[in-house]
C-alpha cells in the first residue's frame, strides 16, 4: 500500500502530519509531500486495478521497485509485501511482479479487507476461494506466502486449513471486523461505502480467540494481529498461538508505538517469568 504523502495536512490535520514526519526520520530520508511515501509495500485497496492503471497504486514492476529500495535502503532489512486484489488472476499477476523484486522477503496475500467492493472479502469468507488464490500464487512466485484471513466468518478454523492444504506458509488473522456508523445528523452512513473495517483495542479479544482456535488447527506458523498495542498484548496472542506479531491502528495514534512494544518487552517478559518468547506460543490450554 502506498500512502500519497500530498495533501495529507489537509485530510487528516496534526496527527497526519506527526505520523509523516516521523516516519520521514525513521526512513533516514526526506520525504516531501509531493512525493509518495511507502508505508507497507504495495497492494490493492479501494480502487479497481489492472497491468494498465496509471497512479499511486500502479502495480507497475519500475514503480514497486523503486519504493521498495527507499525502505530497504533505509534499514538494510527485506520487507514484506502485502497484496490484495479483485481476481484470482490479479492476486497472481502482482505476485509474479512482486516476485522479481528481491527486497521483498516474503508476501502477505490479503484476502479478507472489508473495504473492497466484490473483492477480497468474497474471497476471504469461504475454503474454495481461498484455496485458488493461494494456489495461484503459489504457482507464480518462489517467496513464502502468508495468508491473511477475515474475522467476518462463522468458522474460521475451516479457511485456515484451506490455505494450508492448499500450500500456504503461514497465516495471518485477524483483519478488520465489518462496522459501520451513522451521523444522526444527516441520517446518513459516515462513510460512503456505509460499512468499512473497523479496528482498534476493542477488537483484541476476537484476535486472542481466533488464534487460539487456528493453533489448534493448523501445523504453519500464524501471525497474531488486530488490536494490539502493548507490549502485554503481544504475550497474549503468542501464548494464543502466535509465532509473531503485527500493529496496526495503533501506528496511527502513536507512529512510535512498535518500538515503544519492543523496548518495553523485556521488562513485561521478567515480570512474567518468561525466559523465551519461544517457550510461550500456544502455551494456554
Amino acid at each position: 500500500i502506498t500512502l500519497e504523502a500530498k495533501g495529507i495536512l489537509e485530510q487528516k490535520g496534526e496527527i497526519k502530519e506527526r505520523v509523516a514526519r516521523v516516519l520521514a526520520a525513521e526512513l533516514k530520508e526526506l520525504v516531501h509531500f509531493h512525493y509518495y511515501l511507502k508505508v507497507l509495500v504495495v497492494g490493492i485497496g479501494n480502487e479497481k486495478v489492472t497491468p494498465d492503471s496509471l497512479g499511486p497504486h500502479t502495480i507497475d514492476k519500475v514503480k514497486i521497485t523503486s519504493h521498495l529500495f527507499r525502505i530497504y535502503d533505509a534499514d538494510g532489512d527485506f520487507e514484506m509485501a502485502n497484496v490484495s486484489g479483485f481476481s484470482v488472476e490479479e492476486y497472481a499477476y502482482t505476485c509474479e511482479k512482486i516476485n522479481a523484486c528481491e527486497q521483498v522477503g516474503w508476501i502477505e496475500v490479503n484476502v479478507s479487507c472489508p473495504n473492497v467492493h466484490n473483492g477480497g472479502m468474497s474471497f476471504g469468507t469461504e475454503p474454495a476461494a481461498v484455496e485458488k488464490v493461494v494456489k495461484a500464487v503459489k504457482a507464480v512466485t518462489t517467496k513464502p506466502i502468508i495468508i491473511k484471513l477475515s474475522p467476518n466468518v462463522t468458522d474460521i478454523v475451516s479457511i485456515a486449513k484451506a490455505a494450508e492444504s492448499a500450500g500456504a506458509d503461514g497465516i495471518s488473522l485477524i483483519n478488520t471486523l465489518l462496522g459501520m456508523r451513522i451521523d444522526i445528523n444527516r441520517r446518513q452512513p459516515v462513510v460512503a461505502n456505509k460499512m468499512g473495517g473497523f479496528s482498534g483495542s476493542a477488537i483484541f479479544p476476537v484476535a486472542v480467540r481466533m488464534v487460539y482456535q487456528v493453533y489448534d488447527a493448523v501445523k504453519i506458523p500464524i501471525i497474531g494481529m488486530g488490536g494490539v498495542s502493548t507490549a502485554k498484548d503481544v504475550i497474549e496472542l503468542m501464548m494464543a498461538g502466535a509465532t509473531a506479531v503485527e500493529v496496526g491502528a495503533a501506528n496511527l495514534i502513536d507512529p512510535c508505538v512498535c518500538r515503544d512494544i519492543i523496548n518495553d518487552l523485556p521488562e513485561v517478559m521478567d515480570k512474567y517469568g518468561i525466559e523465551n518468547l519461544h517457550d510461550i506460543i500456544g502455551v494456554a490450554k
